[in-house]
């Protein structure tokens, strides 16, 4: 299909979920998690189905990216060796530091890497605009 009408598919698709979400968010059924990840053009790696596969290439932030850095972090999280915001982004690079900052978001919304030790440890180096990675949902982030 031509990646023209997949995007504008991809867009309609997109607003109509966040659109339900923004109405009622607990009766829409919709988590936290995934409103926050579409209305940031991040592949929603944790709610992955069909659907979202069909538009994979339309996110900003790409499934693979986030796979990588999810396993990656995944890995060491289970051995207790937890990171610094700066220490990962000097991995994953400079360049990537606002899609760091939507990934970390979306996982702690989803509940990923739990753990008072895992959050106060990324946060303890950290920019300014990451210091509330791991804060409630607020409206205007939708």
């Amino acid at each position: 299909m031509d990646s023209n009408i997949m995007t504008a598919l991809y867009h309609i698709r997109k607003n109509q979920i966040i659109q339900f979400y923004r109405l009622d968010p607990e009766k829409s059924q919709i988590s936290n998690s995934f409103a926050y990840a579409l209305s940031n053009d991040c592949y929603p790696f944790f709610h992955s189905d069909e659907e979202m596969d069909i538009y994979s290439e339309c996110f900003k932030i790409k499934k693979e990216l986030i796979e990588k850095i999810v396993k990656f972090i995944d890995s060491d999280w289970l051995k207790k060796k937890y990171y610094t915001f700066y220490e990962l982004e000097d991995i994953f690079g400079h360049g990537l530091r606002v899609e760091l900052i939507v990934i970390l978001r979306y996982c702690f919304l989803d509940n990923r890497f739990g753990g008072d030790e895992f959050w106060k440890k990324m946060l303890s180096f950290c920019p300014a605009e990451a210091t509330s990675l791991n804060e409630p949902l607020t409206d205007w982030e939708i």
